[in-house]
């Protein structure tokens, strides 16, 4: 690879180190929580709601945890549970048979601290993730009898690296990125709980979690895309003046989500879809799209919209005549998908940033037909997020090196956190 991408490549390698970090976790503490998680949903007395009250990227990596945990336990009917978060349209209320999951790296986020007084207050069982045992989260959670899980930076990184972490690992997505990955590896030892299965040697964990180590290592170990394309890419998307408008659904979504809050720490105009103070696509507006089928109704009806593009009787073509249309970018696996052909119609298929996964994860995502975000099929429904996962740590990386391009030093991108 040219060493003017070293940045992304050398931010994807510190990732894989923080992933590695996540495998070195005492065994005991993934027990205890994942016996915590299952215990709650096996108590018939109560009518198991899980409460996520996290904020910012922190809370995106929950949430995805929370779909996917509520995915799986659909299959047993038994089980079932209502899933909350603090961005629910129909509030689900918390009380004294609710279960209450925070993480916070910090562990000072003052919404959080004001929420977790709430949830204490009406006696919910409290779980926290945090990175430091010394915060007020901690002594908040630990006080009320509560479980706190600490997940701190270990340090573990060479001479070559140690000095560039900031800068390679922007915005402190550390945290994050391990609640996500760990989250996202209990949720089978769950499962295998609630079957009368697992234990303390937490094997269906160590599986998944060893499942997105091997995906992940694609994206720095093998040569899945081209040094100059890469850089083009990434060119074509800062180098405009409009709007930046991210999208993806369920577990994609939180990956939108997350790499469109980095990207407004780089002093760019940004945008969810679906926000309701957003401004229809213009010329030299950004769509950025997260789908690993890249079939998802709703996504490629994000695509059509930026385009400018119809389908009438099967043949694709443009809305009204001529005229400069944004442009979409899109991380996806699919090379078949009904994404492509739009965007190729339009002439952007360059824009089309393909992840690598494994080969026997490829099934998962070219046999995956056209559905809604509220009527998936059961093969997305589900399956197993190494693509978003992969697409967690390359956004990350993406955000690195527009830092390093465009010489935005990393107390810039602190700049304006929530605290």
């Amino acid at each position: 690879m040219g060493s003017h991408m070293g940045v992304f490549f050398d931010a994807i390698k510190l990732q894989d180190r923080f992933i590695q970090e996540v495998a070195e976790l005492e065994l005991e503490k993934v027990d205890a929580l994942a016996a915590i998680l299952s215990d709650y949903l096996k108590n018939r007395a109560s009518h198991r709601s899980i409460h996520v009250l996290s904020k910012g990227r922190s809370a995106l990596s929950a949430q995805a945890f929370l779909q996917g945990l509520y995915n799986e336990v659909a299959r047993f009917p038994e089980y079932r549970f209502y899933p909350a978060t603090l961005r629910d349209g129909v509030i689900k209320f918390i009380d004294g048979e609710s279960l209450t999951l925070v993480a916070s790296g910090s562990g000072e986020t003052k919404e959080v601290l004001r929420y977790l007084e709430t949830a204490t207050r009406c006696g919910s069982r409290l779980v926290l993730i945090t990175g430091k045992r010394d915060s007020s989260a901690y002594k908040m959670v630990t006080e009320a009898g509560g479980e706190a899980f600490v997940m701190e930076s270990q340090g573990k990184y060479d001479g070559a690296l140690g000095d560039s972490v900031p800068q390679l690992s922007p915005l402190g997505s550390e945290f994050e990125l391990k609640v996500w990955v760990l989250l996202n590896s209990l949720i089978p030892e769950v499962l295998a709980r609630l079957r009368g299965e697992g234990g303390k040697a937490c094997t269906a964990y160590r599986e998944r979690l060893g499942l997105f180590q091997e995906n992940v290592r694609l994206l720095h170990e093998t040569r899945w895309v081209g040094d100059e394309a890469l850089c083009s890419w990434i060119d074509r998307l800062t180098n405009r003046h409009g709007l930046y408008v991210f999208y993806g659904v369920t577990r994609s979504g939180n990956v939108a989500e997350q790499f469109e809050m980095r990207f407004a720490h780089a002093n760019k105009s940004v945008f969810m879809l679906d926000d309701s103070n957003r401004k229809p696509f213009r010329y030299g507006d950004a769509c950025i799209l997260v789908s690993g089928s890249g079939n998802t109704d709703d996504v490629v009806g994000a695509a059509t919209d930026a385009l400018g593009v119809v389908s009438h009787g099967g043949k694709l073509g443009f809305l009204g005549e001529g005229g400069e249309r944004a442009q979409v970018f899109a991380l996806t696996v699919n090379r078949g998908s009904r994404l492509r052909q739009i965007m190729e119609f339009a002439g952007q298929g360059k824009n089309l940033l393909y992840l690598p996964v494994k080969e026997s994860f490829l099934r998962d995502f070219t046999n995956s037909s056209s559905n809604s975000i509220i009527n998936p099929s059961e093969l997305d429904r589900f399956r197993i997020p190494v693509f978003e996962t992969s697409a967690y740590v390359v956004t990350n990386a993406i955000v690195a090196q527009v830092g390093h391009n465009e010489g935005i030093i990393p107390q810039i991108f602190f700049k304006g956190q929530h605290v």
